[in-house]
C-alpha cells in the first residue's frame, strides 16, 4: 500500500481493549480510576502510538468519556483504527504536542469544561529521548493549565538509555521542572519505575 489508508482491514476479531505490558497497565489503572470516580471524564493523550491506551480507556470508561489524542505521525491514527480497534469516538489531531497544548491553553482560558481530568504525555524522538519541547517549561506550564483541579498529569520518561547518555540528566531535569510547576497546594509530583 502506498499509504496507511490503503492497508486492508485486520481480519482478526475486534480488540476488547486488552493491554500488553506492565507499563500500559499502570498508566491505564490511573486513568481507569478517574473513569470510575467521574462519569464523564476528559482525557488528553499526547502521543497516540498504536492506540492501545485510547482503545482500552474507551472500552473501560464507556460512551461518556471524551478522549482527545495528538499524534505526530499521520499514519498511526489510521493504523490504530484499522488494526488495533481504536473507536471513531477517539478524536485525533495530527501534529506536534507543543503547538496543540499552547493553542488549547489559549482557547480553554478559564473554562473548566475545556480542561482535562487526565493528561498523559508519551512523546519520544529516538529511543528514550523525549524531545526538548515536550519537557520544556512552556510545555509543562501549558499542560498544567489544561488540567482540572484534582486532575492528573502523567508523563512517560525514560530514566536511562545506554544508547543516549543525555537521558538520565533530562529525566532529572524534567522531574525537577514538574516539581517547580506543581509546587501548589494539593499538588504532588512522584515517579515510578516500571520494567527493567
Amino acid at each position: 500500500a502506498s499509504s496507511a489508508e490503503g492497508c486492508p482491514r485486520c481480519p482478526c476479531p475486534s480488540t476488547t481493549g486488552e493491554l500488553s505490558g506492565a507499563y500500559s497497565r499502570l498508566v491505564a489503572s490511573e486513568i481507569d480510576a478517574r473513569c470510575d470516580q467521574d462519569k464523564s471524564p476528559r482525557i488528553l493523550l499526547l502521543g497516540l502510538g498504536c492506540g492501545e491506551l485510547a482503545t482500552h480507556v474507551a472500552h473501560h470508561c464507556g460512551g461518556s468519556v471524551q478522549i482527545d489524542a495528538v499524534e505526530l505521525d499521520e499514519r498511526l491514527p489510521v493504523l490504530a483504527r484499522l488494526y488495533f480497534g481504536m473507536p471513531d469516538a477517539v478524536r485525533v489531531s495530527v501534529g506536534d504536542a507543543l503547538p496543540f497544548v499552547l493553542e488549547k491553553q489559549r482557547s480553554a482560558g478559564a473554562s473548566d469544561e475545556e480542561r482535562y481530568d487526565v493528561v498523559f504525555v508519551d512523546c519520544f524522538s529516538t529511543g528514550g529521548v523525549t524531545p526538548e519541547h515536550c519537557r520544556s517549561p512552556e510545555f509543562v506550564r501549558a499542560v498544567h493549565a489544561l488540567t482540572r483541579a484534582g486532575g492528573k498529569v502523567i508523563q512517560h520518561l525514560w530514566h536511562a538509555d545506554l544508547a543516549h547518555a543525555e537521558v538520565p540528566k533530562e529525566f532529572e531535569d524534567t522531574l525537577a521542572l514538574y516539581g517547580r510547576e506543581f509546587a501548589c497546594e494539593g499538588c504532588r509530583v512522584s515517579h515510578r519505575s516500571v520494567g527493567a
